[in-house]
């Protein structure tokens, strides 16, 4: 199973209509480096269902003018995932928290003491449930976990973050097709995984 590209959405007034439907959203964030005082955010992908999820772009290079409009204004989006993440009605899924939230707050897009939702990690559910894994040459990380979980036969593999890149250039030079499908696919498989683990 893997998300229907064609179903793609763009933009931050389609997040905002998707999260009117589910108080679950799957959030993952691309960067153009590991490291929030010296690197950007320049994406938010989001996922509320197998057939509801998108990307809002941020800082994408490639955006700007393509056929599928200008990146978001940043204040706008920082204003939503400060609405999303201080209501006590929504759960939030990551995978890998410490990484996309602990960026979202050292960047002071969050801020710490306003967070009242729920955070949902399916990378530490990963690790509690399967300890083992590791040991036995296993892994936990978000692709792995859908090659084992998620995909079925059939699929073909997820491209990785360096063939996307080519080892060349970061995300913000992405084709902005390739960079929405990429991480779109990201936060749909958080989902995906989220409802596996939550059962």
């Amino acid at each position: 199973m893997r998300p229907e590209m064609d179903k793609l959405k763009y933009g931050i007034s389609l997040f905002e209509q998707s999260l009117k439907a589910s108080n679950i959203v799957a959030i993952d964030l691309e960067t153009t480096g590991l490291k929030a005082h010296e690197s950007d955010i320049v994406c938010v992908s989001w996922c509320t269902s197998k057939d509801d999820f998108g990307v809002t772009a941020v800082q994408h290079r490639n955006f700007r003018g393509s056929a599928y409009g200008n990146n978001d204004n940043e204040r706008c989006v920082i204003d939503l995932l400060r609405s999303i993440h201080s209501n006590k009605e929504f759960m939030v899924v990551y995978h890998n928290a410490a990484f996309d939230l602990g960026f979202l707050l050292k960047k002071g897009w969050l801020k710490e003491e306003e967070i009242e939702c729920t955070i949902f990690d399916t990378l530490l559910a990963s690790y509690i449930l399967n300890p083992a894994k590791t040991k036995e040459g296993g892994k936990h990380g978000l692709k792995s976990l859908y090659d084992e979980l998620v995909r079925e036969e059939t699929d073909p593999p997820q491209p990785d973050f360096d063939s996307l890149t080519k080892n060349r250039f970061d995300f913000q030079d992405v084709r902005f097709k390739q960079a929405a499908e990429y991480a779109a696919f990201d936060a749909w498989t958080t989902l995906n995984l989220y409802q596996k683990f939550s059962l």
